[in-house]
């Protein structure tokens, strides 16, 4: 892509510049949104005055430039546009400006690099869709809890009102115990679909059960195009990266079709089974890969033959 950049001449020790919008991941003809990573000055590291983001808008165009620390950071936690910019490499259409040793020490260390356990993108997914695993049954559990609830005492406890609770009554809302530590201290707690809360007020408790009551009911005005597109692409990186540490942009177009076909028309069903597809990827064991240890030497390498500095 051939983008001439002003910023670029502002910016210290321009590493890597590339789209991470819809360029990238849907191979459209336009740009509207680049990203790019630079390497601060010894003296703006030694005063603490370098900026870990610089936005600039040039013309239609917005562009963020982050530091070569933010940058190795991000994809350590899995942020979403961290993620797109490292593999931006796989679209050579979307790469505006990349130093020449980008490749050898980002690139194709991205195996290293990333932490595959991508909480950043699983987080996106999770926010949007975690309201299909509420079905009408589980909002009725829900509401009639609140009605046992209401007669007690707001300052009372979970543990002072646990077995006051007729809980023949719930199939899918459930009590729970747990021991732990070395004296075997019992908690006591309420399992909401996964969620236990526990040592938390009456009031507290009615404020979480409203909050879901209230999700179930307004997530579809949450979900717009725009948002659906980012669910679908973020899971299906966080799949393909799961599964086979890398990714490949743009979207092939038969995974763009069924993606256009889910946003024009988003039934239900078909959002929970993505719900679901996510909850099966994110309960795989996804081993450590040092990934930290490895970002530090990609930083100590940038620096020593960008600065001359033996670290």
């Amino acid at each position: 892509m051939d983008i001439q950049l002003k910023s670029k001449q502002i910016v210290p020790n321009v590493l890597y510049i590339a789209s991470v919008d819809e360029k990238l991941t849907l191979g459209k003809e336009h740009t509207s949104r680049l990203m790019g990573v630079f390497l601060p000055t010894l003296r703006s590291i030694m005063y603490m005055d370098s900026p870990g983001r610089v936005d600039f808008t040039e013309g239609d165009i917005t562009i963020t430039y982050i530091t070569l620390q933010s940058f190795l950071k991000g994809i350590g936690k899995g942020d979403m546009d961290s993620i797109l910019l490292a593999y931006s490499y796989t679209n050579p259409e979307a790469i505006v400006y990349k130093h020449p040793l980008w490749e050898k020490y980002i690139t194709s260390q991205l195996g290293n690099l990333v932490n595959f356990d991508l909480y950043g993108i699983s987080s996106i997914i999770y926010k949007y869709l975690r309201h299909f695993e509420y079905t009408k049954e589980y909002i009725e559990e829900l509401k009639h809890l609140r009605e046992e609830i209401q007669e007690f005492d707001r300052d009372d406890s979970i543990s002072d009102i646990i077995d006051l609770i007729d809980w023949s009554n719930y199939r899918i809302v459930r009590p729970y115990r747990s021991r732990r530590g070395e004296n075997h201290h019992t908690q006591v707690g309420i399992d909401m679909l996964g969620r236990k809360i526990q040592d938390v007020r009456v009031d507290v408790l009615i404020d979480r059960i409203d909050m879901d009551i209230g999700d179930y009911y307004k997530r579809n005005r949450e979900l717009t195009p725009d948002i659906l597109r980012q669910v679908f692409i973020a899971l299906y990186i966080y799949g393909h990266l799961t599964f086979r540490r890398h990714i490949s942009f743009p979207l092939p177009s038969h995974i763009q079709n069924i993606m256009n076909r889910l946003i024009s028309q988003p039934r239900e069903e078909c959002l929970r089974c993505l719900f679901m597809k996510f909850s099966l990827i994110d309960e795989i064991d996804i081993p450590d890969n040092f990934f930290y240890m490895h970002a530090r030497k990609a930083i100590d390498a940038f620096y020593r033959d960008i600065y001359g500095l033996n670290v």
